[in-house]
């Protein structure tokens, strides 16, 4: 909810009168999922809307709602962000992410938005990448041109003022930046730069049980905690088979095959 709160006061706070260029905001993407409270997918076809870019005009709810957004808001802008936290049972340290591959320019100032964002985590990806950001909207708008970055704070289906209030600081920040509003950005004093992106999932349905706490430091090898059957059986050791740092993870316990566990920033 942070993303959705700090974009609501953005809208708020900005005097129009004062803004050079435009700035457009859209508050909440999928009112459906929103009000239903769903975790990763629009409930009416259960599709993840940022898997589903660039969508298609008649394809399902989520593909149409997708190309609607990517081509009547996103498609044509000079830069653009994406607004996130963690899922509904996600907990994060806040990270930014920007695709590459896209040409050195628009690599660069994507990496700029990422940057001037100020969040502590910085990780860029790529459609080839150990995960692969196919689908998502950041990738495919600077594969259009468009530099871009998808920005993480607060999360576990949780309103934070703490949250909304680094979102907020940041979307300003990148505003001056981009010289479209008075006063001049700030140069982060923060922000690891990490190579790419790992996720992990239970190959297992059961119990999860982590190890290491979030914000850890991990090495190949390193346990991340592990998977119990329903009568306490462990079934399954999650080992680190990267450098980094995590990230992200599922505050649930309950697990089904290939549920997402963990993300690892990669050294």
């Amino acid at each position: 909810y942070s993303g959705i709160a700090a974009a609501i006061e953005l809208f708020n706070l900005l005097d129009s009168a004062a803004v050079r260029g435009t700035v457009d905001i859209i508050t909440v993407a999928s009112v459906s999922a929103f009000y239903e409270k769903s975790a990763f997918v629009n409930p009416p076809d259960k599709k993840n809307p940022n898997r589903t870019f660039p969508g298609r005009e008649d394809g399902s709810y989520t593909e149409a709602q997708v190309y609607f957004l990517l081509n009547k808001y996103i498609r044509g802008s000079d830069f653009y962000l994406d607004l996130h936290c963690g899922d509904m049972i996600e907990i994060i340290e806040p990270f930014a992410l920007y695709h590459t591959g896209a040409g050195d320019i628009i690599d660069k100032k994507s990496s700029e938005l990422a940057f001037y964002y100020g969040l502590p985590n910085i990780i860029p990806t790529s459609s080839r990448g150990i995960w692969p950001d196919l689908g998502t909207s950041y990738a495919v708008a600077a594969e259009l041109g468009i530099p871009s970055a998808i920005v993480e704070a607060g999360g576990n289906g949780v309103l934070e003022k703490k949250a909304v209030d680094i979102h907020l600081k940041g979307l300003l920040n990148v505003l001056r930046h981009l010289e479209m509003i008075e006063g001049k950005a700030e140069i982060p004093d923060t922000g690891a730069h990490f190579s790419d992106f790992k996720w992990i999932y239970a190959p297992v349905r059961g119990i999860w049980c982590n190890t290491l706490p979030l914000g850890s430091l991990v090495k190949p090898g390193d346990k991340l905690g592990h998977v119990k059957d329903l009568f306490g059986t462990v079934i399954h050791n999650s080992i680190s088979p990267v450098a980094g740092k995590i990230v992200f993870m599922t505050s649930a316990a309950a697990m089904k095959e290939d549920d997402i566990i963990l993300g690892i920033a990669m050294n």
